[in-house]
Parts: structure tokens; C-alpha cells; sequence
């Protein structure tokens, strides 16, 4: 707000805090503020950096970014905080604040003396009242040395140069926090074993503020009151005790933080990590005495041997086939097992049929480097994939069925360096059992990982070796208790591991040295005239003395820039050839790699190459896969067969972290990452030196984020990739010379999103038959007997609400998620009528929006949704639609896992709703043997299940109403027969 002042700005039009600062009890921190120029627009970009001070050395720590956002002319819309009302309010209901800061203090959220401030509170309706104290001046602090206090400012008339106290406003935000009403907080714990603060790990902070806006300064004690602006969004109007307007807040959205990542929070974010698998314990199941309508379609007629899954399947030779049967009447299956076998033969369907042997995979599936054709093999692969994928995904009748997409030897477990839990595990994760993975299926993984991340809940992942019992597990893996189902699992000899990420550890636990790079030896960079590749080069040359580079790219010295670097690097001592080179072209990297003289050999490789086509999974064409997958795969195989027999020390693949989480509207370059990841695995299980290194997001937006908005930023941001300073990535690369290991994460992680080791999924959201976006009220540890200030459930609102209501609250959903997925922090900057291509959405953004609908409202929603319904109200008329259909007499939403919402609790009811359940959906949920079970029960004992009577039928219009696609046809076919 100062800086705000000083510029001649109106206020905050948003800020976003990225990374929280955690300041050492015994050191300073800088703090620095950057505000942009002006636009015509009247805004300026801002944004908080903080480092440690300069050493006695002369050393100063890096900058790291802990916000930002910008600066505008006038902050519309904002609530100007009424002055000259009684304060508190009439009948407000007094909060029991004894003992309110140890509470807090329990709960991991520990205020100083300083911070003590809240000294009454009040709840009048769904809004929040407090009177927050002043703290006591600090004598360390003399205002005629603070340049805040100056006249220009908005501060400069109060002694202490501040607008509000930044203690009090800190203060003013403790009444949100779990355990401020004492006698809530009583009745909490008489029903939870713990609240939201140390027992559950986690505790809200404030993530984004918008509209903010200064009114004046204030010398005394503050009051304050907090509004509820939407699902988890606050507005504040701060007062001072007369009652004069000092701040308001439009929009103050509360995000949760984990408590352990609190403490040191960017030292633990910025450090390598690797993935570890944990070992999952699987329930004994038992196979089902008959085979049950629906039940397991698998497709595909080679790849991993299902035939001891232990569960009754049919098998179609790919999707079309699949859904042509059930076009002609065979019932939809409740799981597809898509096998995926290694492609050849220059077909890219070949995986589905033809050209591979019976029982196996193509040529090559050992991974070995006599076989010439792992590129072919690769992209065959990968497209009968993500052509089956898209059939699939796509096909409106298969919306229910969950997908598992299984794969042979894709993943290398505990195997040349990998973590592990178990170290019986090592050589256990490959194709040919010594700890290579099969390279094409590693592609297959990084493909699938994007595509669950555009489709949560649908896709389950699963690897498994040629050990028996791994594929008999897999049902095991698919019924797995809660909360979820993994969506990524590997089985190794019948053992089920799903993965984490854990941090490396440091040089001091027992790392090594950084490998020593002959200083006449020559170090060749592909995409070296690029943005990276050029931070690198001068790297390697400053610190890592370097004397002798190649640069290669497709543009050689034409390209940007280009010219200058090679001066730059020359003045350096340095003695640097650039070439163009399409690095994809084997032949043009064998003139390349042959051209580097005797005199001073190939001593190092770092391959940097890359193309970056984005498209969401269901638009991946052809072109966008392949020129995606040749500098990646074609070049990173190509070099590794030209340097495998030369004495390198080091072979560094540039990959990204795309590959192992998953980025949506990046299969294609996932999949390119994750073979380069493998490949590094690869050549390490050979005895040859190799890293892959998964890069997260660098700051600056160079290279091959240069393409990267706002909104993509920051929905980077919300799946935990924070941007990181090139001086911190530099560190990260050195520290990847160091480690030893085949492959890490070099990237700044928030693991409030991204879990650590131990904890599946790797932040994919976990495969279940329901999901929600926003918790239920009451649903949270801590939250009984709490009065919140948070909105319920969007269904359950809709549930108390007349029907020309249910369409506003809605509009409210899509206007929120809407301005989430733009990266605004206010609803109301998303138009009514707008359309979303004119507020910038893109396919991307759509794909987004639609899994926040989806999930928010329990709704099977198409990729296409919002090109489907162009404008925030029309969306919301669909989802009324979808939700309310006309004419239903329960007059109540229907969503899935709503039940409740739409069907009274009496017996009469009851006995109604499950007399209007068609059979197959019983045999399709899996408890059709239960039902039965219990029909037959007598007493404490039950009695064998025999074959049923047909029951009475329920009236045929209820039949009807109540009836799927399936019985619908077969009730048709019954009618015909009789």
C-alpha cells in the first residue's frame, strides 16, 4: 500500500503470495519491491522479493519472489467501509476469546507479544466483528530515520509512518483461524480428536488479496468486520475507533498450509527431490462366483498377459470394437483394461493388433542397444496410445467406466540409484528385470500422467513385471481402501508401490563432488543458442572453467542473440563453436558429434533440445506429437548411441517435470520427457554416466515458457511449481552433478499440493466414484460446533433453494471457478454475458474449468463445455439443467452421491427409491451379492443366496423414467421377444 502511494497508484488490484518468508530468529532479511511502468491502462506489475544479507564474504543469498501482482488507478467495486455504525452490531453474538492465542499456538499457529492483538470479537449473522489493539510503540524503530514517513505518502501524516500497523492487520485475519471462539472450541473437541491446525498439519494463511484500498491512517485500535465473498474468499472493512473508513478488501482468499513446509519453507521447496516408492498394502479379494453384467472389457489382443486377472473379461482388439459391441447390445463395462504392447512395423495402430508377436512385445522390449529401432518403437507407440485414449475418453457411453491403462516394464524400481523402501527391490523394475526400463512404455507413462491430470477420476495407471501374481493383484489394486484409489501403481512380484517424491539429500549427507570436466576436453550443449542453453554456457564457463563448448540449434548464429553470446563467452576465455543442426536428424548429429577434433574429445554432453506444441489431449494430433517427440527422443537416443563407447563425464538430459507429475495440455511433451528420464535410467543400469534433470518453472519466462500468461503461471502455481531464480536452478544443476543419481526433480515444490514420499499420487487427484472441489461444512477436522464463515456445498445450497434461485447461485460457481482458472482473485471480473474466448480462455483453460465444474458439482462434463456454452450464463443454465431436469417431481438436484438431497429417509421412500434402481446398476456397483445377502437374512444368520424370483414390478412409467440406456434396450428386446 505504501509503494501503491508513492507511484500514485488507487490501490492492489491483486496480489498473489506464491511462497511464504520464513525469517531466522537471528539473522536480517531483504525485502525488495519492484513496481513496473505504467501502461495505458492506468496498472503496474509489482512484486515482493526477499534475500539473505550479505555476508562477511561479500556473498549475498539469491532473490527469491514471494509475491506478486499489480498496482492500479482506481480499485472498482471495492466495499468503503461505513463509518458512524453502532459498533458492535445489535444482537451480535460475543466470541469467548479466553485463552484464544495458546489455542492458536497449539494448533502450529504461534503469534508473539507483538501479535497478541484481538481483543473482542463478535459473530452477527454470517459476518465476523472484531476490535483488533495497537501494539506498543518499538523503541528500535525511530521515525525520523523511516523513509515511509515522508509527505508524499499516505502514511506520512501518522508518527510512525505506517497506514495500519502491519501487526494489526496480521491480527485482524486471527478471528478466521480454527479455535478463536473458546466455547466452540470446547464443544470441537468433545467430538474431533484434533482441529485444523497440528493435528490435521495443515493451516490456512492468506494466499491472494484483491481490491484493496487505502482510505487514511490509523493511531488507535481498529475495527474490523469479515464478510464471506464467495467459496473461500473473505472481504474486510477496517475502521478505526471512531468509525473512519481506513481499508477495505474486496477479496481475501485463505488458502491451507502445511506446518512442517512453514518452517524453512524455501530452503526445503528449492532442494533436488526423486521419486520413492512406498509399498501399498492390498485388500485379499476374492474372484466373484459368476460372471456380473458389465463387469471387465479389456482391450487389446497383446501386451501384458491378463490371463491370470482372476476376473471374467472380454476381450476387443481395440475401442472401436468395444463400442461397436455395445452399440449392439452388450452391456457397458464398469472397468476397461487398455493393454499397452510396444508398437513396430512402422503401423501406429500396431499395438492393438497385427506385427507384434502373440504373448509379447515388439523386437527389443529388453531395452538392450542392439536394436535400432527404440525410436520407431516409441512413436508407434505412443500414438496407437493416445489414440486409443482419445476414442475412449471421448465416447459418451463410457463416461462411467473406469479406464486402466496397464503397461509392461515402464518404470525401473529401486532400481540403479532410484529411492526405494525396500532395497530387495533393485532390478526389479525393468523390462528385462536388471533395472532398465522399457523405453517406449516409460513415454506411455508420462502420456497417461498428462492425460489424468486433464480427466481426473477416470484413467488408473498401473505397471507390472512378468511375475504371475502382479497381474493378479491388479483387481486387489482397483478396490484398494480409501480415500482412493492410486491412480498411479506399480506391481512388482505381486507387490503393489505407489509413488512419492523425497528430497535428495544435500552434500553434506553424503554427496560427492561435482564431476571434474577436463578443461581441454570439449562439452557440446544442443539448443545451446536458446535461453537456457545460453544461462548454461556462461555457466559452465564461470564456474565450472570450462574452455571448450559446441553450441548447437537449428538456427546456429542466426539465431537471436546469438552472435552476442559467442563475444560474451570468447571475452570469457572461452573458445566456442556455434552450428546449426536439427539435432533430430541422426545423420546431421553423427557429422556433428564426429566434427568435435581429437585434440580436445567430447567430454561432457548436455542435451537441451526441445519444442514445445501444447494442446490438450482430445485436440494432440499427429504433427503436434512428432514434432515434439524428435528432439527429445530421436536426439536423446541418437547421442546416447554416439557416446556410449566414449569416455564421457558426464551425459545430462535436460527433462521436465511434465514427466513426472503430469502438465495438462502436454502429453505429448511428457511423454518425450519421461523417455528421457528412462533413458537416463537406462544408461546408468549399463555402468555410464547419465542425469536426467526435471526442471520446474524458471523465473524470467525465456525459452520455452516464454509462452507462459498470468493464468498459466499461476495455475502452474496452484499444482504446487513455483517459479525459481535462475541463480537458485544453476545451484539445483551443480547439485545434480553431484548427487549420483539417474534422474531428479530440479524445481521449487509446494508441497501443500505436491505430497512427499509416502503418499500416493504424486498430486494426481485419486481415481473414486465421487469428488468434490470444496469440502463439505463440518467436514474438517476441528470444525464441530464452529460456526464458519466458508459457503456450503454448491448442491447443498441448491437443495434449500426455490427453483428460479438455483440458476444465481450457479452463475456465482461459474463466475468464481472462472476467475480462478484467469488467475483473479474476484468473481465479478468475470462477466455475465461475456463470452469465455473473449475473456481469453483457451482449450486449456477450458479443460480446467470444466474439472473444477465436474468437481464442484459431481457432473460428468465434456472437455468441450465451454465452447458448448459460451458465456458464464449459459453455462449455468446447463448445469441447472443437468442437475434439476425439467419435470423431475423430487424438484431436487441429482447429481451423483446426492442421494440424500432428492429422497426422503422414511421407509416408504426408501423402499421406493430401491424398487426404482434398474438391476444392472447393482451388478455394475459391485453389491448386487450383498443385497441378496441381506433379502435372505434371518436373524443373526444368513442364508445361502439362491437365484432370485423375479420380483413384483414397480409401475412401467417408473420403469421407464428410472431406466438407463442399457435396460432401456433391453426392456425394447423383452417387449420384441414376447
Amino acid at each position: 500500500l505504501y509503494v501503491s502511494g508513492r507511484v500514485g497508484a488507487g490501490g492492489i488490484g491483486e496480489l498473489v503470495l506464491v511462497r511464504p518468508l520464513t525469517v531466522p530468529v537471528d539473522a536480517a532479511v531483504e525485502i525488495q519491491v519492484l513496481v513496473g511502468a505504467v501502461d495505458g491502462s492506468g496498472r503496474r506489475t509489482v512484486a515482493v522479493h526477499s534475500r539473505a544479507p550479505e555476508s562477511a564474504d561479500g556473498d549475498a543469498g539469491e532473490w527469491v519472489m514471494h509475491a506478486s501482482g499489480e498496482l492500479v488507478a482506481a480499485v472498482s467495486g471495492e466495499a468503503v467501509p461505513a463509518s458512524g455504525v453502532m459498533w458492535p452490531p445489535r444482537d451480535a453474538e460475543p466470541l469467548d476469546l479466553d485463552g484464544l492465542y495458546p489455542r492458536l499456538a497449539e494448533r502450529g499457529l504461534g503469534y508473539g507479544p507483538a501479535f497478541r492483538l484481538v481483543r473482542a470479537a463478535w459473530w452477527h449473522g454470517d459476518d465476523l466483528y472484531a476490535e483488533v489493539d495497537r501494539p506498543a510503540p518499538d523503541p528500535a524503530l525511530d521515525p525520523a530515520l523511516d523513509p515511509v514517513a515522508d509527505s508524499s505518502s499516505h502514511a506520512g501524516d501518522h508518527p510512525a509512518g505506517h497506514l495500519v500497523h502491519p501487526a494489526q492487520l496480521d491480527a485482524a485475519l486471527h478471528v478466521l483461524a480454527p479455535g478463536t471462539d473458546a466455547a466452540a472450541d470446547d464443544e470441537a473437541a468433545a467430538t474431533d480428536t484434533g482441529g485444523t491446525g497440528s493435528a490435521s498439519g495443515t493451516v490456512d494463511l492468506p494466499y491472494s488479496w484483491a481490491g484493496v484500498t487505502a482510505y487514511g491512517a490509523a493511531e488507535g485500535a481498529l475495527r474490523v468486520r469479515v464478510s464471506t465473498a464467495g467459496p473461500g474468499r473473505h472481504a474486510l472493512a477496517v475502521a478505526d475507533e471512531t468509525g473512519a473508513p481506513v481499508l477495505a478488501v474486496a477479496a481475501l482468499t485463505l488458502r491451507p498450509l502445511n506446518l512442517e513446509s512453514l518452517a524453512g519453507a524455501d530452503a526445503d521447496s528449492r532442494r533436488l527431490h526423486e521419486l520413492m516408492w512406498s509399498p501399498l498394502s492390498l485388500p485379499v479379494t476374492e474372484a466373484p462366483a459368476a460372471p456380473s453384467t458389465g463387469g471387465w472389457a479389456v482391450v487389446g489382443v497383446h501386451g501384458p498377459d491378463v490371463a491370470g486377472i482372476g476376473r471374467p473379461a472380454v476381450v476387443y482388439a481395440d475401442p472401436g470394437e468395444l463400442r461397436r459391441a455395445i452399440v449392439a447390445g452388450a452391456p457397458t463395462p464398469t472397468t476397461i483394461l487398455l493393454r499397452c504392447a510396444v508398437g513396430g512395423g512402422g503401423q501406429a495402430g500396431a499395438w492393438l493388433g497385427g506385427g507384434i508377436p502373440p504373448g509379447g512385445d515388439a523386437g527389443g522390449a529388453d531395452g538392450t542397444d542392439d536394436v535400432d529401432d527404440v525410436v520407431e518403437r516409441t512413436h508407434v507407440t505412443i500414438s496407437g496410445v493416445l489414440q486409443a485414449l482419445q476414442e475412449l475418453l471421448a465416447a459418451e457411453e463410457l463416461v462411467h467406466c473406469r479406464l486402466v491403462v496397464l503397461t509392461r516394464g515402464a518404470v525401473a524400481v529401486g532400481g540403479s540409484g532410484d529411492a526405494a523402501t525396500d532395497g530387495s527391490l533393485g532390478g526389479s523394475g525393468g523390462g528385462s528385470g536388471d533395472g532398465r526400463p522399457d523405453l517406449p512404455s516409460a513415454a506411455v507413462w508420462g502420456l497417461v500422467r498428462s492425460a489424468q491430470v486433464e480427466n481426473p477420476g477416470r484413467i488408473v495407471l498401473v505397471d507390472v513385471d512378468d511375475h504371475p501374481g502382479s497381474v493378479g493383484a491388479l483387481p486387489a489394486v482397483l478396490v484398494a481402501p480409501a480415500p482412493a484409489v492410486a491412480p498411479v501403481t506399480v506391481l512388482r512380484a505381486g507387490r503393489a508401490f505407489v509413488p512419492g517424491l523425497v528430497r535428495v539429500p544435500g552434500p553434506s549427507a553424503g554427496g560427492s563432488a561435482v564431476p571434474s570436466l577436463d578443461p581441454d576436453g570439449t562439452v557440446l550443449i544442443t539448443g545451446g543458442t536458446g535461453a537456457l542453453g545460453a544461462v548454461l554456457a556462461r555457466h559452465l564457463v564461470s564456474r565450472h572453467r570450462v574452455r571448450r563448448l559446441v553450441l548447437a540449434s537449428r538456427q546456429g548464429l542466426a539465431a537471436a542473440g546469438a552472435t552476442e553470446l559467442l563475444a560474451e563467452l570468447g571475452a570469457a576465455g572461452a573458445t566456442v563453436t556455434i552450428v546449426a543442426c536439427d539435432c533430430a536428424d541422426p545423420a546431421a548429429l553423427r557429422d556433428l558429434v564426429a566434427s568435435v577434433p581429437a585434440g580436445h574429445p567430447l567430454t561432457a554432453v548436455v542435451h537441451l533440445a526441445a519444442v514445445v506444441r501444447d494442446a490438450t489431449l482430445d485436440r494432440l494430433d499427429a504433427d503436434r506429437l512428432t514434432a515434439v517427440l524428435r528432439p527429445k527422443v530421436d536426439a536423446g537416443w541418437e547421442l546416447h548411441r554416439l557416446t556410449r563407447h566414449r569416455d564421457l563425464a558426464a551425459f545430462v538430459l535436460f527433462s521436465s517435470v511434465a514427466g513426472t507429475l503430469g502438465a495438462p495440455g502436454q502429453s505429448n511433451y511428457a511423454a518425450a520427457n519421461a523417455f528421457l528420464d528412462a533413458l537416463a535410467r537406462h544408461r546408468r543400469a549399463d555402468g555410464l554416466p547419465a542425469v536426467s534433470i526435471a526442471w520446474g518453472l524458471w523465473e524470467g519466462g525465456g525459452g520455452l515458457t516464454a509462452h507462459l500468461g498470468a493464468a498459466d503461471r499461476a495455475r502452474m502455481a496452484r499444482s504446487g511449481i513455483l517459479p525459481m531464480s535462475e541463480g537458485a536452478a544453476l545451484a539445483l544443476f551443480d547439485e545434480a552433478l553431484r548427487a549420483g543419481r539417474p534422474a531428479v526433480v530440479a524445481a521449487s515444490l509446494d508441497h501443500d499440493v505436491i505430497p512427499a514420499a509416502g503418499q500416493p499420487a504424486l498430486a494426481l487427484a485419486p481415481v473414486s466414484a465421487t469428488s468434490e472441489s470444496e469440502p463439505e461444512p463440518g467436514s474438517g477436522p476441528g470444525s464441530a460446533g464452529r460456526r464458519s464463515p466458508r459457503p456450503r456445498g454448491a448442491l447443498d445450497r441448491l437443495a434449500e433453494l426455490a427453483d428460479d434461485e438455483r440458476e444465481a447461485v450457479l452463475l456465482d460457481l461459474v463466475r468464481e471457478q472462472a476467475a480462478t482458472v484467469l488467475g483473479h482473485a474476484d468473481a465479478r471480473s468475470v462477466p455475465v454475458g461475456g463470452t469465455f474466448q473473449d475473456l481469453g480462455f483457451d482449450s486449456l483453460m477450458g479443460v480446467e474449468l470444466r474439472n473444477r465444474l465436474a468437481g464442484a458439482t459431481r457432473l460428468p462434463l465434456p472437455a468441450t463445455l465451454v465452447f458448448d456454452h459460451p458465456t458464464p450464463a449459459a453455462l449455468a443454465a446447463h448445469l441447472r439443467a443437468e442437475l434439476v431436469p425439467a419435470g423431475d417431481p423430487s424438484d431436487q438436484p441429482a447429481a451423483a452421491g446426492h442421494v440424500g438431497a432428492a429422497v426422503g429417509t422414511g421407509d416408504a421412500d426408501l423402499r421406493q427409491a430401491i424398487a426404482a434402481v434398474p438391476l444392472d446398476r447393482f451388478r455394475e456397483a459391485g453389491v448386487l451379492d450383498v443385497v441378496l445377502r441381506l433379502a435372505g437374512a434371518h436373524g443373526d444368520q444368513a442364508s445361502p443366496p439362491s437365484p432370485p424370483s423375479p420380483p413384483s414390478p414397480p409401475d412401467s412409467s417408473d420403469v421407464i423414467r428410472n431406466a438407463d440406456l442399457d435396460e432401456l434396450v433391453r426392456l425394447a428386446l423383452a417387449d420384441t421377444d414376447s
